[in-house]
Order: structure tokens, then sequence, then C-alpha cells
């Protein structure tokens, strides 16, 4: 069985993106970090019959990234430690 994450809400009543929340509760139900990743990213793709076009950032691919300044294997909140954010080619700050 494969896990997708991904919120119908964006943003939560707090002000937070629920995605960085339910990275967290994966791993606290005990995903890996790499694992509860995945399911952000390649996952999802696949759920949706997108892998030869997303996922995974590879040649030929559309990919909107997130750069960050801590490792998120280390510590899954780090996710939320966002350096910079490039979508559809240019960077937003």
């Amino acid at each position: 069985m494969k896990i997708g994450a991904g919120s119908d809400e964006m943003i939560s009543e707090d002000g937070t993106i629920n995605l960085h929340k339910e990275l967290e509760l994966l791993t606290i139900a005990g995903l890996s970090n790499i694992d509860a990743l995945r399911a952000a990213t390649i996952v999802n793709a696949e759920g949706l019959g997108e892998e030869k076009n997303m996922g995974t950032i590879e040649a030929q691919k559309l990919a909107n990234l997130v750069i960050l300044n801590s490792n998120p294997l280390e510590d899954i909140s780090n996710t939320q430690d966002i350096k910079y954010v490039f979508k559809r080619g240019k960077v937003i700050e």
C-alpha cells in the first residue's frame, strides 16, 4: 500500500501550511522521513498517472522546487525552513 500526502486545505486556521503538519504526522505514525517526502512527491505523481512528467527531479520533467536551509532527513520539521521556492522557473521569496 502506498500513502500520498497533501491536504485539501493548504493553509490551516493558525496560518501554517498543512502539508508540513501532515508530513510530521506521517513520521509520528511510523513512516521514515524519506518515505514521508516520497508521499508528497513521487507517490502523488504516480497516483495521478504523471510519474513520467513530475514527482522527481529529472531532465524534461516539470518541476517546482523548494530549497531548504536544513535537512528534512534529519528532522522532518525542517521542511518549514525554506530558503527559496522556484515556481515556473522563477524564484519566489
